[in-house]
């Protein structure tokens, strides 16, 4: 179910991001990219970074049945994110003309700025309703609910872009937080009635909200480094180079994120919640390993296959303007595929309430890409911000590992090893290999991925494969 449901979310952010482009070209993609960041950084620093937080405590109150403690949190968790996106409006507004020239450099934007603090609050809502959601382990819910605000959003964008252009785009960010808070409230109302839980019975609990914000603080900060660091990028290559390198960026971000999507969305989705209920170190270190093994036969073969086909993805996904991302999407695909390593051993952090060190990890990978950035953009141009996203990432993986070898003999399991090993190995090669355009033949890349396959898949892997194909041409 979330692995279809990451499939087709993934198709109609495709269309979504491709309207864009045709639409308002590199300059406006970036312009858009802006937007929609500032928007989720500010939902999130409102809501105190509650969302993973909401997914834990859900999970804990509703499989233990606790339906009184469980009503008081939703009541509780409403009341917090109402006054903190109250007081973000009220300091918001008056700044929406500094806003616009430190995100956009040109104050004439200022408008679209106003659009996105008037979301903030809708946004704050609907990320932690999903979040609930997902804690409550509503697999379909949480489905239906993604793709139906991504699906309208969709079909908003490309009218209100073509009719109004840039304002237009602008104005959807604003509907569109609403709209999506809707379906959200209607889903969970639904839950809600289902399981007999009433928010109107529930009471403000200052003991649940300091747990909450304690908790809640620590992925607040990583979270508002995390999405503050690609913004303040963004912002690097529109006040030192243009708005437009700025939208070739973001293609070259866009396109290799695609890679890690699914993987990073079953972490959120299964893994983490399903870790949460775990007591047992051994049990959730074994959790870890087989997400690191999913991970890594799933993204050696898409950043390979991504990176053979740069050009016609970057056409695809965006059109001939952007093709200059072909040239520096090599790290950024490097970057993620050590992202997805690293995020299937970091799951495990938040479960065992390390706190301090998934925001001091977190926040380092943040500051890394930053100012490395800075750094390099001088001297390498845009290529600069996609070589400071592997180094960043880079940091994420050897700090993870070194800290949970040390705080729960954390180890990455010997058959995981060998696949690590040949995927960095075959990956690198190919990176190398095909700069040249004459080499990109599926003649040896396709018997090349399957050689690795066959040496990496285990005996028993190897025997569960033919026995689900032998299940399956039976039925």
């Amino acid at each position: 179910m979330l692995s279809s449901t990451t499939v087709i979310t993934t198709l109609l952010h495709i269309l979504r991001v491709k309207v864009v482009a045709l639409l308002l070209g590199p300059s406006g993609v970036a312009i858009i990219a802006q937007l929609n960041q500032f928007l989720l950084t500010a939902a999130n620093l409102a809501s105190f970074g509650s969302a993973p937080g909401v997914i834990r405590f859900a999970a804990k109150y509703a499989s233990s049945n606790q339906k009184e403690t469980l009503q008081t949190f939703i009541f509780t968790l409403f009341a917090s994110i109402a006054i903190g996106t109250g007081v973000f409006l009220a300091f918001g507004i008056p700044l929406k003309s500094y806003l616009s020239y430190l995100l956009l450099k040109d104050t004439a934007y200022s408008y679209l700025v106003l659009f996105a603090i008037l979301g903030v609050p809708a946004t704050a809502f609907f990320i932690n309703i999903r979040s609930m959601i997902n804690g409550f382990l509503e697999i379909s819910t949480y489905a239906r609910l993604t793709i139906l605000s991504v699906a309208l959003n969709l079909l908003i964008i490309g009218p209100m872009i073509y009719f109004f252009h840039l304002f237009g785009a602008g104005l959807h960010i604003f509907i569109m937080s609403f709209f999506s808070l809707g379906i959200a409230f209607y889903e969970l109302r639904r839950i809600q009635k289902a399981r007999k839980i009433s928010v109107k019975r529930g009471k403000y609990d200052r003991t649940m909200l300091m747990e909450l914000l304690k908790y809640g603080a620590t992925s607040l900060i990583s979270t508002v480094a995390i999405d503050s660091a690609l913004m303040g990028v963004r912002v690097l290559i529109i006040h030192q180079l243009s708005e437009t390198e700025a939208g070739i960026f973001q293609a070259a971000f866009v396109i290799s994120a695609q890679v890690i999507t699914v993987i990073i969305s079953s972490m959120g989705s299964y893994a983490y919640p399903r870790i949460s209920e775990l007591n047992s170190t051994e049990e959730a270190i074994r959790e870890s390993n087989h997400a690191i093994r999913l991970a890594l036969f799933t993204v050696t073969p898409l950043v390979i296959f991504v990176y053979s086909l740069r050009d016609e993805f970057i056409i695809l996904f965006y059109s001939q303007e952007f093709l200059l991302a072909a040239n520096i999407i090599a790290w950024q695909l490097i970057g993620n595929f050590i992202r997805a390593i690293s995020s299937s051993i970091g799951v495990l952090l938040l479960p065992f309430r390390h706190l301090k060190a998934f925001w001091l990890v977190e926040t380092g990978q943040s500051m890394i890409f930053f100012f490395a950035a800075f750094a390099l953009l001088p001297r390498f141009g845009l290529e600069a911000c996609t070589i400071a996203y592997a180094l960043a990432y880079t940091f994420h993986f050897v700090a993870l590992y070194t800290y949970l070898k040390w705080k729960m003999a954390f180890r990455i399991e010997r058959k995981n090893l060998k696949l690590l090993l040949l995927s960095g190995v075959l990956i690198f090669s190919f990176l190398i290999i095909l700069k040249v355009d004459f080499l990109k033949s599926w003649y040896w890349i396709i018997p090349t991925l399957v050689l690795w396959a066959a040496i990496s898949i285990e005996k028993e892997e190897r025997h569960a494969i033919i026995t689900l194909i032998q299940q399956g041409l039976k039925h």
